[in-house]
C-alpha cells in the first residue's frame, strides 16, 4: 500500500501538466513512484521544476577542469555534459566578484599566455532552460618566472662576440634585448650579438630574454659582463688640443696657481664679508671648529665647466677620447663627462655621457662639459689637465687591376673604402719579365695605374696592389 507521501507524488505529478507536455519524463518519474515507495521531496523538487512554468532542470557541477600548457599558450579544458549545455569561465576565486572571460558550448578554450603569477579559473554549466550549477570549480595555475641566463663574450680586435643560452620558460622566447652601459643597443631573436666598439674603456654588457606573453628575465650576475675595452689596433692620431688655461665656462669653480688649475666646487660669487656672514661665523676659527678647515669650504653642490676645442678643420669618421689628471683636496667629486660636436660652432648635438665616443659625422668643434657632484660639503678637487685627442682608423685596401695600354693618363682603379685622405699604394706582380707599375692621380675613391715594360714602353698588364691610409 503506498504511503500518504507516495499519493501526493502521483497527485502532483498528474496535476503538473507533464502528461501531455512532455510524456517521456511524465513516465519515467511515474515509474519511479510506482517502484520505490516513499521517494524524498527531491523527486518533488524535479516534478517541480519539470513542470511547464517551472525554473528547469538545476545541471550537474563541471567535472575534470583542467590547465593544459603550451609553449604557445594555456588550454582550460573539461569534461562536456553535451549537446544543450554551454559553459561559463570567469577568472578569479570567488564567483560574484571574478572577472567574467567567455561562455563556450565546447569543452575547452585557449588563454593569452599571462604574465609570470598564479591565476584561479572558475567554470559553472549552463543548463538547456539557463539555469547555473550549484558550484563554481576551480583549477588554479602558475606561471614561473623565466630561468637564468648566462652570457659569455670574447673580444676580437675589439669586435666583441657575446652568446648565450636560451632561459627556461614556460612560453616561446620571442626576442633578446642587449644593452652597454643600460641603453639598449641592440634586440636579436638570436643568442648570439656582436658589437664593435672603437672607444677604450670599461663598459657594461647586458641581455634579457623576453617571451611571447611579454615575461622578462631579471638582471642577474650571469647575465651582466663588465668588461674593460683597450684602443683599438690601427687607428692613428688626427689631433690633439689640451686645455691649459681653464678659460671655459666656469660655474662654481675658479682657477688658481701656476700651471693653472681648476678647483671645484666652490662658490665663486661670495666675498670674504660674505663668506663669514653666511656661515654666522665671527672669526677663522669657528670655521675650523665646524670642520672646515680650507677658507673656501663649505662649497657648493655641484659645479660645472664647458670647454670648447676648435680643431681648425673638419673631421669625420673620428674616435673623440678625453684625458684628464685630478687631485683630490678633500673627500671624494664624482665627475661627469657629456661631448657634444658641431660643424659650426652654433648647432652642438651632444652623444651619451662619457670620457670617449665615436662621430661619423663632419665636425670641426668640440664641446667638454664636465659636472663636478661632491660627496660631502668639504669635497674639493683639483683639475690639473684636460686633453681632447682625435684618432681616425688606419686601413687596407687591395685588388686586382687590369692597366691596358691605350687608356688616356691610365687605368682608373676604384678603392672598395673612401679614405679620409690619398691613401699609399704599394704594387705586385707575377709577371716572368721586368714591368714597371706606376700610380698617378691618387684620390680617397680611386687612383690610375700604368705599367711600362723594362724598356720603358707602356703595356697591358695584370697588377695587384694594395693601398694603406685613414678612414
Amino acid at each position: 500500500m503506498a504511503s500518504t507521501q507516495t499519493a501526493q507524488l502521483l497527485n502532483d505529478l498528474n496535476n503538473s501538466g507533464l502528461q501531455t507536455s512532455n510524456p517521456p519524463v511524465y513516465n519515467a518519474i511515474l515509474g519511479l513512484i510506482q517502484t520505490v515507495d516513499g521517494l524524498s521531496t527531491d523527486l518533488q523538487t524535479q516534478i517541480n521544476l519539470l513542470a511547464p512554468g517551472g525554473v528547469g532542470v538545476i545541471p550537474n557541477n563541471v567535472t575534470g577542469f583542467i590547465a593544459i600548457f603550451t609553449n604557445a599558450n594555456v588550454i582550460l579544458s573539461w569534461d562536456s555534459q553535451g549537446a544543450g549545455f554551454s559553459y561559463e569561465i570567469r577568472l578569479g576565486s570567488v564567483w560574484q566578484t571574478s572577472t567574467y572571460i567567455t561562455t563556450t558550448i565546447a569543452s575547452s578554450i585557449p588563454l593569452n599566455p599571462p604574465l609570470v603569477g598564479t591565476y584561479t579559473y572558475l567554470i559553472k554549466v549552463i543548463g538547456p532552460t539557463g539555469n547555473f550549477s550549484t558550484t563554481a570549480i576551480p583549477v588554479t595555475f602558475t606561471i614561473p618566472a623565466l630561468g637564468p641566463i648566462s652570457l659569455t663574450a670574447t673580444n676580437l680586435s675589439n669586435n666583441l662576440l657575446f652568446s648565450w643560452n636560451a632561459p627556461s620558460s614556460t612560453f616561446i622566447i620571442d626576442h633578446y634585448i642587449f644593452t652597454r652601459n643600460g641603453t639598449v643597443i641592440g634586440t636579436v631573436n638570436s643568442t648570439f650579438f656582436v658589437y664593435q666598439e672603437l672607444v677604450a674603456g670599461t663598459y657594461t654588457y647586458s641581455v634579457q630574454a623576453v617571451d611571447i606573453a611579454g615575461n622578462i628575465t631579471p638582471l642577474t650576475a650571469g647575465s651582466t659582463i663588465v668588461m674593460t675595452i683597450p684602443a683599438p689596433q690601427n687607428f692613428t692620431s688626427s689631433g690633439t688640443i689640451t686645455d691649459t688655461t681653464f678659460n671655459g665656462t666656469k660655474t662654481n669653480c675658479i682657477t688658481e696657481g701656476s700651471p693653472t688649475k681648476l678647483l671645484a666646487p666652490v662658490n665663486s660669487t661670495e666675498t670674504w664679508t660674505d663668506h663669514f656672514v653666511n656661515n654666522s661665523w665671527t672669526k677663522i676659527q669657528d670655521q675650523i671648529t665646524a670642520g672646515y678647515p680650507i677658507y673656501i669650504q663649505p662649497n657648493k653642490n655641484t659645479a660645472t665647466y664647458v670647454k670648447i676645442f676648435d680643431f681648425g678643420s673638419s673631421f669625420a669618421n673620428q674616435i673623440i677620447n678625453i684625458t684628464y689628471s685630478t687631485n683630490i683636496i678633500t673627500a671624494a667629486v664624482a665627475l661627469g663627462f657629456v661631448i657634444a660636436w658641431s660643424p659650426d660652432n652654433i648647432t652642438y648635438t651632444s652623444i651619451p655621457a662619457g670620457t670617449g665616443a665615436f662621430i661619423s659625422n663632419t665636425f670641426r668643434y668640440i664641446k667638454v662639459t664636465i659636472t663636478f657632484t661632491p660627496t660631502l660639503t668639504t669635497s674639493l678637487i683639483e683639475l690639473t689637465n684636460l686633453t681632447v685627442n682625435l684618432s681616425t682608423s688606419i686601413s687596407m685596401d687591395s685588388g686586382v687591376a687590369s692597366a691596358v695600354s691605350t687608356d688616356a693618363g691610365g687605368t682608373v682603379v676604384a678603392f672598395s673604402k673612401t679614405f679620409l685622405v690619398p691613401p699609399a699604394i704599394v704594387f705586385t706582380t707575377q709577371s716572368p719579365q721586368p714591368i714597371y707599375p706606376v700610380f698617378q692621380s691618387v684620390t680617397t675613391t680611386q687612383f690610375q695605374i700604368l705599367v711600362f715594360d723594362s724598356s720603358g714602353n707602356r703595356i697591358s698588364a695584370t697588377v695587384g696592389w694594395h693601398a694603406r691610409g685613414l678612414l
